[in-house]
């Protein structure tokens, strides 16, 4: 089920620890050792930059989704850094490099990270480890030759090895007998005027430090330096990094990320290699329509608030034909055409039978659209002319039934519905609510999928499969496995299916006849997941805290 959100609060507390205070060493937090570099990458919203720092490859940048990182020799974005890397928490509060060991580190709200390049493993240092004191919050990091310093918003500073494991209370030392110390954050903020940029594109740069665009947005600058070739980097809170080489002073943003982190559905668009993610919240009361283009990493987004033919831009459902992009919204059917950068929507006026949509399908010949109130299916050849042919399907067995998921098996639709599980067969116009023993009877079904002839459904009670060519349900461990949990999306494969839930992913291995279960302990981005695409040896999942990829298939794990 598309809509579905569940309000996480974390609380975390925090006391001081005798033992940091002594500088004896600890075990720190690792990255998780089951796993490769890159068997987990996760894209979340990285527009908000707090700070930055400048390594002998990349421009890193501390922002609310991670370490993002720019390559100033390709010229693009590589994937960011996040907690299905290693980090202990997405939110940066500021990053730092050290030009002799070349090692990352981080300050986040739960203590201070550090990637170590030769390993290419994080090790993250909690509050209580290092000695940090329940009001404090790291707003500078330093090095000198041995020593990485770290400064609170409380004036203590605590020293520990550059090479981790090992931090004192450092508070009778002043920044002033640091004066071989190279810092980052609030110690190295540049206090000098910024120059004055030209901008395009509708926004327009102001030297006390906003960026306002034509509809008076104002965005401000957080953080701003001009690196050793020329180029000045600039981040800001909300749009993310803007560069300009010094003779021309033209500031261009280097979009990245999500508009919005949580990702109530996506799409891959395997011609064009793009991938579009809807969300169905607000940041700062800002939403859009992402497009991820991941060959040249560009992003571009789509918000209701500048396109008039764009009603809403809270998605829930997302289909892609080869002409166009349709996408399930709280108010309508948006149909996008990329060809012709057009958008169209269809709701009420045009006999849709609700304009809350949950799911969006299509076939060669027709868009199946689930809402609110029952079942809709449009011609895709009337789209692009004056009359859009709309029909209500089948409404007097599905009228004021909410349809959350629709699956196509050839001639057969397979809603998932607030009632149970309903087959239309679209040849003779006919369906019904199945209502044989062993599946889901008289319960809310929120996703359903089709493969090898083998129908998956799935609720808050239980994983159902339902094998066409024998007429029967298959019964077995789902139930038992996922009582409680909230089956909100199913992808089935060739040799796995997978199961979107609120506590993370399932995977059932077909040949093997196993179960296993996937958290952010593994590298998911967060436990609620809402969305499934397998991609050959990857699989992608949207989760309320952004999109995550994982290298499923890699030769020398076996999960």
């Amino acid at each position: 089920m598309r809509s579905l959100f569940l309000m996480m609060i974390w609380i975390l507390c925090v006391h001081s620890s005798p033992l940091a205070q002594t500088g004896h060493p600890f075990q720190p937090d690792m990255t998780n050792p089951k796993y490769e570099e890159g068997d987990w990458i996760s894209t979340s919203m990285t527009r908000w930059v707090r700070n930055m720092a400048i390594g002998m490859e990349y421009v890193y940048f501390a922002t609310t989704g991670g370490v993002s990182r720019y390559n100033y020799y390709t010229n693009r974005w590589d994937y960011s850094w996040t907690t299905s890397n290693g980090l202990a928490d997405n939110n940066i509060l500021l990053v730092a490099y050290d030009d002799n060991t070349h090692y990352v580190w981080c300050a986040t709200e739960r203590g201070v990270s550090c990637y170590f390049t030769t390993f290419k493993r994080w090790e993250n240092y909690y509050r209580p480890d290092i000695g940090m004191m329940e009001d404090d919050q790291i707003i500078s990091i330093g090095f000198d030759d041995e020593n990485v310093w770290l400064e609170t918003n409380n004036g203590r500073y605590i020293k520990g090895s550059k090479y981790g494991r090992l931090f004192q209370n450092a508070s009778g030392h002043t920044v002033n007998d640091m004066n071989d110390v190279a810092w980052f954050g609030y110690r190295a903020q540049n206090r000098n005027r910024l120059p004055f940029f030209t901008m395009g594109d509708g926004y327009f740069f102001d030297a006390d430090g906003f960026i306002s665009d034509i509809n008076l947005n104002r965005y401000r600058v957080t953080s701003w330096l001009l690196d050793k070739w020329g180029t000045h980097w600039v981040t800001t809170s909300g749009l993310g990094v803007g560069s300009a080489r010094v003779r021309i002073e033209h500031l261009e943003l280097l979009t990245q990320g999500l508009f919005v982190d949580f990702v109530s559905d996506f799409e891959i668009d395997h011609r064009n290699n793009v991938i579009w993610l809807g969300t169905l919240h607000e940041v700062e009361g800002e939403s859009g329509i992402s497009r991820w283009n991941i060959d040249d990493e560009q992003w571009d987004y789509f918000r209701a608030q500048y396109i008039s033919e764009l009603r809403d831009d809270r998605v829930n459902s997302i289909a892609i034909d080869d002409d166009h992009v349709y996408f399930g919204t709280e108010y309508g059917l948006a149909i996008y055409t990329p060809q012709r950068d057009e958008w169209q929507h269809v709701d009420r006026f045009d006999n849709l039978a609700d304009n809350y949509i949950y799911d969006v399908e299509i076939d060669s010949a027709y868009v199946w659209v689930g809402t609110g109130y029952g079942l809709n299916r449009i011609t895709k050849s009337t789209l692009d002319v004056d009359s859009i042919e709309v029909v209500n399907v089948m409404p007097q067995a599905l009228r004021q039934v909410e349809i959350y998921d629709v699956a196509i098996m050839d001639n057969l639709i397979w809603l998932g519905s607030e009632f149970g599980v309903y087959i239309y067969d679209s040849y003779n116009d006919e369906g019904g609510f199945q209502a044989e023993t062993g599946g889901p009877l008289n319960e809310p079904v929120y996703a359903v999928a089709v493969h090898d002839n083998q129908v998956w459904t799935g609720s808050n009670r239980s994983i159902e499969v339902f094998d066409y060519d024998q007429q029967k349900w298959l019964g077995g461990p789902e139930r038992r496995l996922t009582d409680g949990i909230l089956v909100n999306y199913i992808e089935a494969g060739n040799q796995n299916v997978w199961v979107a839930t609120d506590f993370g992913v399932l995977k059932f291995d077909k040949d093997r006849k196993i179960w296993v279960h996937y958290t952010m302990d593994d590298g998911l981005i967060d436990n609620y997941v809402t969305s499934v695409q397998i991609d050959g040896d990857y699989v992608w999942f949207g989760t309320i805290s952004g999109l995550t990829k994982f290298y499923w298939n890699n030769p020398i794990r076996i999960d």
